[in-house]
């Protein structure tokens, strides 16, 4: 029983962090994802051949925010993650073979992308299953001050003590779930540790 308990404890102490985490990696998603419409779109004109000199220095651009991404999944994990990119040098040809030859920049096209197009959910989740769980345990104190019909939660009017006490109940299953959200903050700082960190072999 006391091992359950610390656990609990263990799991409530590391929950702000992880939603803290998540919830800037919500932001940090949509600036990836207009990121990577931005790399798209340059490798679009490639293909016309105007985007071509572009390409480097689009690359180049976004590594400020991969570089923020990279110091808070170190942060968060408690292990530093190397940044290890060939350099932009020589002329044009030269740079744009750079491009698509560093495994690097390969590697944080493929972060942009995930994250991207997941992290604005997951930061979303974070932040409302807590809100919601708390909002559950709350119905009970306030559902008789509150309008005739404000209070709908899971599709169902609270009218009544029975239906408050249901909504108190709910609660847990949604408790249960943010628990989790340590160990998903963790997941994702370990997807930008492997997608940001150095590609294996790298110096």
């Amino acid at each position: 029983m006391n091992g359950v308990i610390r656990a609990l404890g263990d799991k409530f102490r590391r929950l702000p962090g992880a939603i803290w985490y998540l919830a800037v990696g919500g932001v940090t998603s949509f600036v990836s994802l207009f990121a990577l419409i931005g790399l798209l779109l340059v490798a679009a004109f490639c293909l016309i051949g105007v985007g071509i000199p572009a390409l480097p220095e689009a690359f180049r651009v976004v590594r400020p925010l991969l570089s923020f991404e990279r110091r808070r999944a170190a942060q968060y994990l408690g292990a530093p993650i190397v940044e290890s990119y060939e350099p932009f040098t020589g002329g044009l040809r030269q740079r744009v073979t750079t491009v698509f030859t560093d495994p690097a920049n390969r590697r944080d096209f493929a972060w942009l992308a995930a994250h991207g197009t997941t992290g604005l959910f997951i930061g979303t989740f974070a932040i409302g299953i807590p809100l919601g769980a708390l909002n559950q345990l709350l119905i009970p104190a306030y559902w008789q001050a509150a309008p005739e019909g404000d209070v709908i939660t899971f599709g169902f009017l609270v009218d009544s003590w029975p239906l408050a006490a249901l909504s108190f109940l709910l609660a847990f299953p949604l408790i249960a779930v943010t628990l989790r959200l340590p160990a998903v903050a963790r997941w994702q700082a370990s997807a930008a540790r492997y997608l940001l960190g150095p590609a294996e072999g790298a110096v």
